[in-house]
Formats: C-alpha cells, sequence, structure tokens
C-alpha cells in the first residue's frame, strides 16, 4: 500500500506522443534449460543472512567464468544489522566484509553495481543523527574498503539505486521521508571513482511528485551522461504507470516516457537496461489491486524515449533484471513464483525468442555472467547463525527455433457503424490460434483471422505449436473514439473541433471514403480544443475525421 498518490499535473516535457501499441509477447509454453553447478560454498557461520543484490565480476584478472559477488544483511545479535558483501569463486568464500555506520544501528543495504575494474559499490540506509542517511561503499575487487561516503538532508533519506556512469563516475539515486513518511524529494547524487562528492541532484517539486511514494526504484547513465530515472507514477489517482524521467548532465529534466498496464494493473519498475546507441528497457511488476495476482511486465523504448513494444511473463517475477545485447536482443532473468529461475528473450522488434523455466530452488539473487548470454544464479539457504549452504548456477539463455514466431500482428482499428473489419494475423511455425478478448478465450476463434463482430475491447491471438505458445501484441478495436466531422466552407477548407481527456495520447486522422484513412499528428492532449482546418488538394463533396485514442 502505498503512502500516498501524487497529484496530477499537466504535462510538460514529453519527448514522444507516449506509446501508440502495447505489444503483450507472452510464451506459455516453456522449455527447462540445463544449468551447470558452477560452486558451493558450505557456511562459515558468519555470512550473509538475507541477500539483497548478486553480480558478476567480469574484469580482467577475475576468477574463471567470473567470481559471484553477493550484498545482503547480517544482523548482530538481533540489536542491529550491517551491511555484509561477501565475494565467492572457485567454490570458496574470497572474503567478507560488514559496514557499520556510526550509530551501530541498523544498517542495510539497497543496491550494488560494480565497475569495468570489478570494484564494488553497495548503497543502503544507515542510521544517522536525522533518521535514515544514504551511504555507499566502495571495495576493491580483493575486499578492501577504499571509501564511504553519507548524504544527509536532514530527515530520512532512502537510496534505492545505484548505478556507475561511462566516465566512471558513481550515481545513487532516492527519496526522503518529510513529514507523515511521506516521499517529497528525489535525490540523486554524483560521486567521483574516488569517492569525492560531484553532485547533488534533486527534482523540482512538481516532477518529484509524478513519483509514488517510494521514489525512483531504478537507475541508468547513458553515454553522454543523461540520467535515466525510472519509478511508479499515479494516473487518474487510481493507477499507476511505469515512468522514466530523463535528465540532463547538471540534472535538469528533458523528457519523461510513460507505459500503461491493462486496465486495474498497477506497475512497480524494477530495473533498467541501457544500449549503446541509446535504447533503453524497462521492467516492471504489474499487480493486479483486486485479487494480488501479478505479472512481470517488459517494455522497450528508442533512443528519443518512445515506447515501442511491451511484453509480459505471465507470471509473477521478483529480482528481475535485463540486459541488451550486441544484437540488440532484451534478454530478462527473474525468480518466478516458487524460487524458479525464468529467462526470456526478445528481439528488437518484441517478439519472444526462446523462454525457460528451471526449479533451481531458492533462487534469491540472480546476475548476467561473462557471456552476454548466460545467467549466474545463487541459491541460499539462510540459517539465524549465516549462510548455511551458497550455490551458484550457469545457466545459458538460447534462442529456441521451436516456438512460432508472428511475422505480422493483428491491427487494432476503430469500429464504423455498419463495416465489418477481420482482424488477421500471420505467424511462422504456428500449429494453433487462439483469440482472446481483453485477456479472456473466445468460444469458437481458432483460427489466423476472427471478425470482432462490433464488439470492442482488446483483442490478442496467441499462437501455438507443439513447443509453447506466444501471444501476439493487443489490437485494440475502438466504439468510442471515432468523431466524425464534415463541413466544406466557402474557402474550400473543412474544420472539425475535437475535445479529449488530458491523461491520454491521440491521433488524428482523415479520410475521404472510410476506409483509407490520413494521420495529421499525434500527440498528448494537453486539455485546449484542437481547432483541425484542412485544406485538400482538390475540391471534395465531404471529408470525415477521427480521433483514435491510446493509452
Amino acid at each position: 500500500m502505498k503512502t500516498k498518490l501524487p497529484p496530477l499535473n499537466s504535462p510538460r516535457r514529453y519527448l514522444s506522443s507516449l506509446s501508440l501499441s502495447l505489444a503483450l509477447v507472452l510464451g506459455t509454453g516453456t522449455a527447462f534449460s540445463a544449468s551447470t553447478l558452477i560452486q558451493t560454498v558450505p557456511g562459515t557461520g558468519d555470512g550473509i543472512e538475507q541477500p539483497v543484490a548478486a553480480a558478476i565480476d567480469t574484469s580482467a584478472g577475475a576468477a574463471s567464468g567470473g567470481a559471484l559477488v553477493v550484498t545482503g544483511i547480517s544482523h548482530v545479535l538481533g540489536q542491529a544489522s550491517n551491511f555484509s558483501t561477501a565475494k565467492y569463486a572457485g567454490g570458496k568464500q574470497l572474503w567478507l566484509k560488514s559496514y557499520n555506520g556510526p550509530s551501530s544501528s541498523f544498517d542495510q543495504p539497497r543496491a550494488m553495481a560494480l565497475d569495468a575494474a570489478g570494484n564494488i559499490y553497495v548503497t543502503g540506509t544507515s542510521r544517522g543523527t536525522n533518521g535514515n542517511d544514504y551511504a555507499t561503499v566502495k571495495y576493491s575487487p580483493g575486499g578492501d574498503e577504499l571509501w564511504s561516503a553519507r548524504y544527509d538532508a536532514e530527515v530520512d533519506d532512502v537510496p534505492t539505486a545505484i548505478c556507475v556512469g561511462a566516465d566512471g563516475a558513481i550515481y545513487v539515486t532516492g527519496y526522503s521521508n518529510g513529514e507523515g513518511f511521506v516521499a517529497e524529494d528525489i535525490t540523486t547524487v554524483k560521486y567521483s571513482a574516488g569517492g569525492t562528492q560531484l553532485a547533488v541532484f534533486q527534482l523540482p517539486p512538481a516532477e518529484a511528485a509524478l513519483f509514488d511514494a517510494d521514489g525512483p526504484a531504478a537507475i541508468a547513465v547513458d553515454a553522454i551522461g543523461n540520467i535515466l530515472l525510472a519509478g511508479a507514477s499515479a494516473r487518474l489517482q487510481e493507477q499507476f504507470d511505469l515512468l522514466v524521467l530523463r535528465l540532463d548532465a547538471k540534472g535538469g529534466v528533458i523528457g519523461e516516457s510513460r507505459a500503461s498496464a491493462p486496465p486495474q494493473y498497477q506497475l512497480f519498475p524494477k530495473s533498467l537496461a541501457l544500449a549503446p546507441d541509446g535504447t533503453f528497457a524497462a521492467l516492471s511488476s504489474g499487480e493486479l489491486e483486486a485479487t494480488g495476482e501479478a505479472d512481470l511486465f517488459v517494455t522497450r523504448f528508442n533512443a528519443a524515449g518512445q515506447s515501442l513494444w511491451s511484453g509480459r511473463a505471465g507470471q509473477a517475477v521478483t529480482g528481475a533484471e535485463a540486459r541488451i545485447d550486441p544484437q540488440g536482443d532484451l534478454l530478462v532473468i527473474g525468480t518466478a513464483d516458487e524460487k524458479d529461475l525464468l529467462t526470456l528473450k526478445f528481439n528488437p522488434e518484441g517478439t519472444l525468442l526462446s523462454r525457460t523455466d528451471e526449479p533451481l530452488g531458492n533462487a534469491l539473487a540472480l546476475a548476467f555472467g561473462v557471456a552476454s548470454d548466460e545467467v549466474i544464479t545463487a541459491t541460499v539457504q539462510p540459517l539465524s547463525a549465516g549462510i548455511a549452504m551458497l550455490a551458484t548456477y550457469r545457466t545459458p539463455i538460447t534462442t529456441s527455433d521451436s516456438l512460432p514466431q508472428i511475422i505480422v500482428p493483428p491491427e487494432g482499428y476503430s469500429l464504423i457503424p455498419g463495416v465489418g473489419r477481420v482482424l488477421t494475423v500471420q505467424a511462422a511455425g504456428a500449429a494453433s490460434y487462439q483469440w482472446l478478448l481483453n485477456g479472456t478465450p473466445i468460444s469458437g476463434a481458432i483460427g489466423a483471422t476472427y471478425l470482432p463482430a462490433g464488439v470492442a475491447g482488446d483483442y490478442s491471438v496467441e499462437v501455438g505449436n507443439s513447443f509453447g505458445s506466444v501471444l501476439s501484441p493487443l489490437a485494440r478495436v475502438s466504439a468510442d473514439d471515432v468523431i466524425y466531422a464534415a463541413g466544406f466552407l466557402k474557402d474550400g477548407s473543412f474544420h472539425a473541433l475535437f475535445s479529449g481527456e488530458t491523461t491520454r495520447v491521440y491521433q488524428l486522422q482523415s479520410s475521404d471514403d472510410l476506409t483509407v484513412w490520413s494521420t495529421f499528428f499525434t500527440q498528448h492532449y494537453s486539455g485546449t480544443p484542437w481547432t483541425i482546418t484542412d485544406q485538400p488538394a482538390v475540391a471534395l463533396p465531404h471529408r470525415y475525421y477521427r480521433a483514435r485514442r491510446f493509452l
């Protein structure tokens, strides 16, 4: 339960017209991937009781296959807690280090990042004189504490994410709790590799209010120093969407991107993946508040911040991470409902290339391996005295030639009275089809085409074969977003007036025959009615106009 819903704000700096399609790609048939056990580490009785994050040291000189670094919580006689960070390789714990803040009280890690040299950065909350502070610690690959830094805004400060920029600087983001434990300040602190505080970026109040009370959940920095912050944001005071704010190198907000889940779902971002060309992806936990049902949503954006497509895992996933490989494919890893390992691989267009589920047990800590297409999983069985056993597995993420692939997805449209239109899908390797309306299978709709028969809603088709199935992008058939207007004036022009919802994106189109439509523009509606003046190339007896509404 969130402590508050941020107020609605008028749109300011949208990078784009938001997403024009929500492509939900689901692999319901799954394969088991063969994982290889790398190492097991017996408990020492003085270890990490609760893992929080894991990463692989792939720097030069690291152990073959990379060394696993895990950070988490260790308790001190039940009265306090410390950051504990350990490194494992070759079946051994190489070192274990703890951070104890100045109050010797409750210190808890929240996130971790490694740089190209294998240095380790851990950030978390540490009790200070004004409640919690940001506390960030740097360890060498060999486990030496190189520096620690604290940020105190004289209220309760909670870091939520950390990353290392291309320039080697370290970025820590989070929020500060004001009166009533409501997130008021969204603050990002930039440190040099040597631990010097270089800058503090605070979002303006209106921008900070876009995030929900948990603040940003993920951070990434692109090649030119722009900062991306991902978090949950309220829409219409009732539904949380994915929000990604883009800040320039001086901390000024230069754009925002959004993506929405299906109705009634709440999106809470978990991580960001950034490609060298500026494209990026966000992972979000989608929660259906009425039933508690959860799912993992994946959203891919272009370099301008436009949402290209979204996918979903079809089940609740925790601990999810994403990577964009050199070919532009998006790799997603996570821990599924029963602590199993889940992997997903999408091509740049959003087609699901592979999916695996594997029962690795208590798979609490995940990280990408040395190769771009492998996962390292740490399964931890915690006891009160420390780690009982840490087992590490390597799992390849492969591309399956057996899954059907959707070549041309169905395309949504706006209903026109008296005019029927068929939804069509083209797929390779397909053996079966099942059409769905708003996520529910339609009885008897089992062909490559389907006629909605005047029923509005979100349509999709599940295409399957003996290996499994994939779900097409949503095709929205709308009944309430078509506006007809025509008026032949003396000056030879047509005029139309349109008003919409300020939380929506609309695409304005015109047609002479209700079949072929031309687009004027696509943009976010700001609240001021749009007056459309259209001057055809030749005189026409009539012309039709419509506004297509998108999430």
